[in-house]
């Protein structure tokens, strides 16, 4: 974001997205991801 904030977004409709300010990032933002190959592009 032109903040400098961070907007995270799930594909799982049981997580809403969450802004971070740019301050806090560092202390919330922790990232757990899979990578899986689709056989086509991703969004």
């Amino acid at each position: 974001m032109l903040d400098g904030s961070t907007q995270t977004l799930s594909d799982n409709e049981r997580y809403n997205p969450e802004i971070v300010d740019r301050e806090y990032a560092d202390e919330k933002i922790q990232v757990r991801a899979r990578v899986v190959w689709a056989g086509w592009p991703l969004r």
